[in-house]
């Protein structure tokens, strides 16, 4: 598999990973009894041959100061107890090696405040420390192309190069798994917000939920959510043939049966929430519901289409940018957010059964009577069918027994 750029892992940030979890005040080095390094011992003594007497000859008449035995500045200092290159003065070496004889006691003197540690939390409060566990990593496998899918498991294993010791390190997967060709395809969110308003990303792995691109140098995105993403369109759709209505004035009666309404009762506003859409000839139809009956158990809406309005015709998926098999009218009841955010009361309410009325004019299409105002109506011979324009002979030229004329309006012909 060839190598890739890693992305940099949120488990770099403090407190995350296994060592960052002990505080740093208790560890054993801490503040350690002793802290002086080899070049502090040097830059000490120096100060000290300086006030110090040194006897050459005469006992009793110092001759001078033993600041000449350590004559070196703060930069000879840092280089002088490292040095190995045969030339150190012999007081120098003595001193040195003294100083490096110094370390093993030092080292069990520096451990002082750990036993002190063990023994609170071991003796004292009896804290047991837990066995030791396998390093885990997550793996990231891409097939190559044309690759049939390959399960890997326990079988398997993964180096990841050596470690400081120069030994491999190696991985084996927990569990098996099927690595295969799929993908994610795209990443989508729903978020309620604090303001009660649903919201909804197309593109949950953008700045804006709807493909809007980073900036700064480290991306961030919401995996759970936010407030700027945009509103959701929060409703129920529903599909009848019924619904097919040319012109005139249209109205649609819409029964629901409902579970768990028990809120709905008595809520004078539920008539200003609602906000009704019907596919139409040029796009949606919005229209206002105009009136709502409300037992609990049952929910009725009254919507009315203006003899203005367009006509209500099948959902084309290209037009209204809404799928419906097979092709029929398509009304949707949407709830207002901005306005009134009531979600959170209608949350918990399911549509049981739901039954549609249509009345065009002043007749109820639904019980087939004819319907009041013109409209174009067709007529059907036993050979031909037209919409009448022009004056024709209803039994043709030639009249003869069993030929009918049959007449109906296309709209309630579809509505059989």
């Amino acid at each position: 598999m060839p190598d890739k750029e890693t992305t940099p892992h949120s488990m770099d940030s403090p407190g995350q990973d296994r060592r960052s979890r002990l505080a740093e005040e208790l560890s054993v080095h801490f503040a350690d009894i002793d802290e002086r390094s080899p070049r502090d011992f040097l830059l000490q003594a120096k100060k000290l041959a300086e006030v110090m007497d040194f006897y050459d000859m005469d006992p009793s008449v110092p001759s001078g100061n033993w600041s000449r035995f350590f004559d070196c500045d703060e930069k000879e200092a840092d280089l002088l107890p490292g040095s190995d290159s045969g030339d150190m003065e012999p007081h120098l070496a003595l001193f040195f090696s003294f100083l490096k004889l110094y370390e093993i006691p030092k080292e069990v003197l520096n451990r002082f405040t750990g036993r002190h540690l063990d023994f609170y939390y071991q003796d004292v409060l009896r804290f047991q420390k837990k066995s030791p566990q396998w390093d885990k990593a997550h793996l990231l496998l891409e097939l190559k192309k044309n690759m049939p899918a390959t399960e890997i498991g326990p079988g398997h294993s993964f180096s990841a190069g050596k470690d400081a010791k120069g030994v491999e390190r190696l991985y084996v997967p927990s569990r098996n798994t099927v690595i295969n060709a799929a993908k994610v395809a795209s990443l989508k969110g729903v978020h309620l917000g604090s303001d009660g308003i649903v919201r909804r990303a197309t593109v949950a792995n953008s700045s804006n939920g709807v493909g809007g691109e980073f900036k700064g140098p480290e991306p961030k995105w919401h995996p759970f959510g936010t407030d700027r993403w945009p509103e959701a369109e929060i409703g129920f759709a529903l599909s009848a043939p019924v619904l097919r209505m040319k012109e005139g004035s249209r109205r649609i009666i819409m029964k629901l049966s409902l579970t768990g309404g028990e809120n709905l009762k008595g809520n004078i506003s539920l008539a200003e929430i609602f906000e009704v859409r019907l596919t139409g000839e040029k796009g949606w139809i919005s229209v206002n519901v105009r009136e709502i009956a409300c037992s609990g158990s049952e929910l009725e809406l009254d919507i009315g289409i203006p003899a203005t309005e367009q006509a209500v015709v099948d959902c084309d998926g290209k037009l209204h940018q809404f799928s419906c098999v097979p092709p029929a009218p398509v009304i949707q009841v949407l709830l207002k957010q901005k306005d009134s955010p009531q979600y959170g009361k209608l949350a918990g309410i399911k549509v049981e059964e739901a039954e549609i009325f249509v009345e065009v004019g002043r007749r109820c299409l639904r019980k087939r009577k004819p319907q009041s105002g013109s409209a174009p109506f067709m007529l059907r011979r036993t050979w031909v069918r037209r919409i009448p324009k022009n004056p024709f002979f209803p039994s043709a030229r030639s009249p003869r027994p069993g030929r009918n004329l049959p007449w109906c309006l296309p709209k309630r012909q579809k509505k059989r």
